[in-house]
């Protein structure tokens, strides 16, 4: 289709040893970006008795795979013979608990070697503006690329139910209560996600936005064209 995939991987479901064969697997196949994420509990996905792995945590795997990239060696010291290439990604949440500690982990992954950083949905602005100023004094999009995350909802319902599964979502209540009120509430999340678009793209330090379609690809070209975005 002539788009550059991007590979997740969750440290949640394999060690380092499974880790780093997934990601050479993955070059080989020149798959040239990984986006490396902790990974919801497994309680909050389809196999809740599944057990977690967590060897090693998010920022830890960052690091190994800088290693391997830049290095040229494996986390047990062992060297890569040919020498591969890959940008790595990372989330941030800017929304779950003291934004201090938002921004501390923001700042570790990129020292750990994070190339770009994909933050979760950006509902509350007033939050998201106040954790830019305090990444952008820490430099940190000076040193990688910044993408917003965005997106649309089609019920009151549904945000309601992702404010209270997952934690930091940070739906505000006057977004509920537009979707609640709206005639049309899948046309109306679009049109919120639009008008994010809009404010994100205005901030400094915010280089880019990322789409959550979360299985609602069909939608795309109606929110790019609210958002006033052409892709060529």
């Amino acid at each position: 289709a002539g788009v550059d995939p991007v590979m997740t991987m969750l440290t949640r479901d394999a060690n380092r040893i499974g880790l780093q064969s997934a990601l050479l697997g993955a070059v080989s196949m020149e798959i040239g970006s990984v986006l490396v994420l902790s990974g919801h509990h497994q309680a909050l996905t389809a196999e809740t008795q599944a057990r977690g792995v967590y060897d090693v945590d998010s920022i830890q795997a960052i690091n190994i795979f800088r290693a391997m990239r830049d290095e040229g060696l494996l986390a047990s010291g062992q060297r890569i013979e040919m020498p591969i290439s890959f940008s790595i990604g990372a989330a941030a949440n800017p929304f779950a608990g003291p934004i201090e500690l938002r921004v501390l982990r923001a700042e570790k992954k990129v020292k750990a070697g994070a190339d770009f950083i994909i933050t979760e949905p950006v509902f509350d602005l007033s939050r998201f503006r106040e954790w830019l100023k305090l990444v952008g004094e820490k430099g940190v999009p000076d040193r990688a690329c910044l993408m917003a995350g965005i997106m649309w909802l089609k019920s009151a319902e549904e945000a309601k139910n992702l404010s209270e599964t997952y934690r930091g979502m940070n739906i505000p209540e006057a977004v509920i209560r537009r979707l609640s009120d709206a005639p049309d509430g899948e046309r109306e999340g679009l049109l919120i996600a639009a008008e994010m678009i809009e404010q994100v793209r205005s901030l400094n330090g915010a280089k880019g936005i990322h789409l959550w379609a979360r299985g609602r690809e069909e939608s795309l070209p109606e929110l790019l064209d609210y958002a006033k975005i052409s892709v060529s």
